[in-house]
């Protein structure tokens, strides 16, 4: 445990936090700019299941509600657990999709004023979500036989505990924004968090392991498991400038030696920076 966190009210917060993840009631913004832009579509009676699956593809919170919703007992009988963006899209139908996307979208625009202080701070976050789930989509590819769209579900959705600390925070007036306390807060928490978070929503357990697990150092000697990849993608993404982490202290991690092939896996992700910044840039 970070030392600095020992006496601040933080460690109640925290607490309190994982105490009311058990409600259920998860919804909370991530990006405004998103929200709208989603809110105009999912009007439009002519949206197919590539412009719906790219739109949610820009938003973590609705993309693990989506997949929760596909894997309910509602909607299980139509096969096994989904793990994509597009077979839950498509396993729901677009009019459920689009009443669910709403519901999320609205009741974001409605909590999002609180979070003006920090949009700054979740913008960011939100572009190294993105990228994280572009380097994972490229790993997936050459290096794993993961199917391409649950890695970059798995990406987008890794650090989601951040995204509801910082909602939880900015409902508190306690604590003031942007502190090394604040900082150090959500580095400590957030994997646990987002754990949290993603198993109240019945997230599959593979993609809870991976938000709990993509910071953790380990012996990684392969990418056959989804926590390792996503391990592996945010280790690539922090070494670029636009896909680092505003909470990871400035500077590119520095070692990497518990990860086999970390050369290949880097020399993959460079030469497809184009194909990255791409798939970041995915109705954003």
């Amino acid at each position: 445990m970070n030392h600095s966190l020992q006496n601040l009210p933080w460690l109640e917060f925290v607490h309190d936090v994982a105490a009311d993840l058990s409600d259920g009631k998860l919804v909370f913004p991530t990006s405004f700019d998103i929200t709208i832009k989603l809110r105009e579509l999912l009007r439009s009676e002519t949206a197919g299941v590539s412009e719906i699956t790219q739109a949610i593809s820009a938003d973590p919170l609705l993309a693990a509600r989506l997949v929760q919703v596909a894997n309910s007992a509602a909607n299980a009988t139509a096969g096994g657990p989904v793990s994509d963006i597009r077979a839950a899209v498509v396993r729901l139908g677009l009019e459920q999709v689009r009443n669910l996307a709403l519901a999320v979208a609205m009741a974001q625009l409605v909590t999002y004023r609180q979070m003006v202080p920090y949009r700054a701070l979740g913008q960011k976050l939100l572009q190294h979500s993105r990228w994280v789930a572009g380097c994972s989509v490229i790993l997936a590819r050459d290096h794993s036989t993961i199917d391409a769209g649950t890695a970059y579900f798995a990406g987008l959705i890794h650090d989601i505990g951040v995204f509801y600390l910082l909602y939880r925070i900015s409902r508190n007036s306690e604590f003031s924004m942007e502190t090394q306390e604040l900082h150090a807060m959500l580095r400590e928490w957030h994997g646990q968090i987002g754990h949290a978070v993603l198993a109240t929503l019945n997230v599959p357990e593979i993609f809870q392991e991976a938000a709990a697990e993509h910071e953790a150092l380990r012996p990684i000697h392969g990418l056959a498991q989804l926590p390792d990849l996503i391990h592996v993608a945010n280790l690539l993404a922090e070494a670029e400038p636009v896909g680092r982490s505003p909470l990871s202290g400035g500077g590119p991690p520095t070692d990497a030696g518990h990860v086999v092939r970390m050369q290949a896996y880097r020399a993959s992700v460079v030469s497809a920076r184009g194909e990255i910044e791409t798939l970041s840039r995915a109705f954003a």
